[in-house]
């Protein structure tokens, strides 16, 4: 009976309409179960509901914690662009430049384009000097999102020495759909 109560409290938070459930404050463990899900990630409609300073403080450590999953760590930098955090982005530029996982490189320059924008289109081209194509990839398609001169010119430039064959092609279509 008593997990019945839990589970129905949960369901409620989870599912509630986002005028009954403000300023929520998830557990550490549960935002990681929730961002760890096989349904993806949660929109911004869950994340809406969040109480921003926790929810930020938890995403942000989430995101750092190599004990996690590397799935659930790459969820948390994307869905700290939600909250628009400076500290946040300079931790995900951090991630963007030094972390060891490509696969979070990679998504670290994602959330950093969704984050920054324009103003983060000078870290995002250092992706592109990455050894991973991967994190190369992510790095092109950030810029094509942000688009704007510098981050045109900083594909152009990069076409002309990349070798991978799919990120050549990557590049050109986000050339062509930034004209």
């Amino acid at each position: 009976m008593k997990h019945l109560f839990f589970a129905l409290i949960a369901f409620s938070l989870v599912f509630a309409p986002a005028s009954f459930a403000q300023d929520v404050v998830v557990a550490y463990d549960n935002l990681i179960s929730v961002l760890s899900g096989r349904h993806g990630m949660p929109d911004s409609a869950y994340f809406a509901r969040l109480e921003p300073k926790s929810a930020t403080e938890t995403l942000m450590k989430i995101a750092g914690d190599e004990k996690v999953f590397p799935v659930a760590r790459a969820r948390a930098m994307l869905a700290l662009a939600y909250f628009k955090s400076g500290e946040a982005a300079r931790m995900v530029a951090d991630k963007a430049a030094n972390d060891k996982n490509p696969y979070m490189r990679s998504s670290a320059y994602e959330a950093l384009g969704n984050m920054e924008g324009v103003n983060a289109v000078k870290a995002i081209g250092e992706g592109l000097k990455d050894d991973d194509v991967m994190v190369r990839l992510s790095a092109i398609r950030s810029l094509g999102r942000v688009g704007g001169p510098e981050a045109k010119k900083l594909i152009e430039d990069n076409a002309q020495v990349e070798k991978n064959p799919t990120a050549s092609a990557v590049m050109q279509k986000s050339l062509e759909q930034m004209r």
